[in-house]
């Protein structure tokens, strides 16, 4: 059921494009959602590998001088003898790759999901603004009435085409809360409880310094990823409520009553704002991520990690 759901919030990006959308704020130079989208894969996938070679690395060291396992854990049998501390070390090298790909496969998904509808918010609003009254100079074959008339009736399709790019951005994003809503929300809590045991695992490997930075990676990098799901929802949010900004800043005034009205549809629509949730009732916001990381906080960061985390979301807010 889920993977149907995907597929079809992938499939109703058929019908989008942003690849002739600035890939930067033209006032702040920060990137914007077109411009993310291409390096999210691109940095994700650099990531991924750079964290499971120091990973890699890390545990072969272990292995070869101290006898260990990839991961400290407990099994009902002696498994310090061959043949079951190979098939040990095998399962947890599998396990390794599969935690690799829930920490960055899902994420990159949802990014790129919730990225697509921010850059069609962009393009929608600046084809609202871009909608302008010609003022013509009738000659003198024609009528002034039939000039206007010929007017309006652009101005008219120009806004019936950016009510049906609404309407069409209004049914992808709803179909991205019914179908992440339920996975954000499994997705969440499994990297609360895994914050919470690599902040329990560095305190208890206090006096061992190999032990408590492989705990601080993975403690940073699963707040990491909190992060950058809870910023984009962020986004996501304000990008849907900032269209009817650009509605009430087009140039509507003197324009016929219908098209002022069709102005008024857009803006009570965009009124109604847009949250995605996790599991229906956590909202997808730079809030829950400050909470995620202040309730599994380490202790040995002395809150260095959460501020950083606060500073980035601020200031590219």
């Amino acid at each position: 059921l889920r993977q149907h759901s995907i597929e079809r919030a992938m499939n109703l990006t058929d019908s989008f494009t942003w690849e002739d959308l600035p890939t930067r704020d033209a006032d702040t130079g920060h990137l914007t959602a077109a411009g993310w989208i291409p390096r999210i894969k691109l940095f994700s996938k650099r990531v991924c590998l750079g964290l499971l070679t120091l990973h890699l690395i890390q545990s072969t060291i272990r292995i070869v001088t101290n006898h260990e396992t990839l991961f400290i854990a407990w099994y009902p049998f002696d498994w310090t003898v061959s043949p079951f501390y190979e098939l040990v070390n095998i399962s947890q090298c599998l396990t390794s790759v599969i935690l690799a790909g829930i920490v960055f496969g899902f994420p990159l998904l949802c990014i790129t999901l919730i990225a697509v509808a921010c850059t069609q918010c962009q393009k929608l609003k600046a084809a609202i603004l871009d909608i302008r009254q010609e003022h013509i100079t009738p000659n003198h074959e024609q009528e002034d009435e039939q000039v206007h008339t010929a007017a309006d009736c652009d101005l008219q399709a120009k806004l019936n085409a950016c009510i049906q790019h609404h309407q069409d951005i209004l049914v992808y994003m709803q179909q991205l809360e019914d179908t992440l809503t339920v996975s954000l929300c499994g997705h969440f809590l499994i990297l609360l409880v895994s914050m919470c045991f690599a902040a329990f695992s560095a305190v208890t490997n206090w006096g061992g310094h190999v032990g408590k930075i492989q705990a601080m990676i993975i403690y940073t990098t699963y707040a990491s990823d909190v992060l950058l799901i809870c910023w984009f929802g962020t986004q996501l949010t304000k990008h849907a409520e900032s269209v009817t900004d650009a509605a009430w800043g087009c140039d509507w005034v003197g324009t016929p009553v219908p098209f002022q009205r069709c102005l008024m549809f857009i803006i009570a629509t965009a009124n109604k704002g847009f949250q995605l949730t996790a599991g229906k009732f956590v909202p997808v916001s730079n809030v829950t991520m400050l909470n995620v990381c202040t309730t599994t906080k380490l202790p040995v960061t002395d809150n260095t990690d959460i501020r950083v985390l606060a500073y980035w979301a601020i200031r590219y807010d």
